[in-house]
């Protein structure tokens, strides 16, 4: 009842189901997943070692996607959150959007801008290029459900009626953006050229009762394309940036570490999780 427009994308979409694998578990690790493949080791659950970093050799989707001409923009309340902007620094994204970038609102968070305003400026900068006639790839990591009881905007009470809590309340706040975007996706013919991901970060942390008789927690991928290879297949994480390059159909010569595991190995993967994740 908190995500209809989510629902509607399930039902008439391409939906899949995505187990979370080791290492992936938090923000920035999740990330670093999302473009390399490799599940984020980094001998500490945050990020710091990309912190001092200004070159590095890992091979990632932003490095494929910048070889074929595409311009990549990364929006986020705040870059420097778990290290965000140096690790998409030394992964060569283009641009970066965050509240330092972008005139004050006033209702900016401890995570910076609101999601409401990540949607608004996506819907500028998909404006200019356009205009630019180029290729381009844009990720949008929103935060107003950030755990433990999300980050209320009371904006959005104009568009929510009021819930129980303020997670459910920023649940479906953030539901009723993702189909306004799409909407404005739609009314401005660009849903035909253009390919949508939809996928959580991590499983929710902090207090699970919320999901109490739900049934299993899993992560999903929610897109507009088909991709007939992920079909009847278990997905992780580590599957993504394949998966994501796969749906665009953009050519490529780069492997990664789903490419050499099979299907059996995976359960072993996950066997090595620490209790924490």
């Amino acid at each position: 009842h908190l995500t209809p427009n989510l629902k509607n994308l399930k039902d008439n979409w391409n939906y899949f189901k995505m187990e979370q694998n080791g290492g992936s578990g938090w923000t920035s690790g999740s990330l670093y997943t999302c473009l390399t493949g490799f599940p984020a080791y980094f001998g500490v659950q945050g990020n710091s070692m990309f912190q001092n970093a200004y070159h590095s050799n890992i091979s990632s989707i932003s490095h494929v996607l910048e070889n074929s001409n595409y311009q990549t923009t990364y929006l986020i309340g705040n870059s420097d959150f778990a290290g965000t902007k140096e690790m998409l620094n030394v992964l060569h994204f283009n641009k970066i959007i965050d509240y330092k970038n972008y005139p004050k609102t006033g209702y900016e968070s401890g995570y910076g801008l609101r999601d409401m305003d990540l949607f608004s400026i996506a819907k500028s900068e998909i404006k200019n290029q356009i205009k630019s006639d180029k290729p381009f790839a844009m990720f949008v990591s929103t935060t107003d459900t950030h755990f433990p009881n999300g980050i209320y905007d009371e904006r959005m009470e104009s568009f929510i009626s009021p819930k129980k809590t303020d997670l459910e309340f920023t649940v479906a706040a953030l539901d009723y953006l993702v189909g306004d975007f799409i909407s404005y996706l739609q009314k401005n013919n660009l849903l035909e050229n253009t390919t949508i991901f939809l996928f959580p970060d991590h499983l929710k942390m902090g207090d699970p009762s919320i999901f109490d008789d739900t049934g299993k927690r899993e992560l999903y991928i929610i897109t507009n394309k088909e991709n007939k290879r992920i079909n009847n297949k278990d997905i992780y994480q580590i599957d993504l940036p394949r998966i994501i390059l796969e749906g665009s159909k953009v050519k490529h010569n780069l492997k990664f570490l789903s490419d050499y595991i099979k299907t059996v190995s995976y359960t072993h993967l996950r066997a090595h999780e620490t209790p924490e994740h």
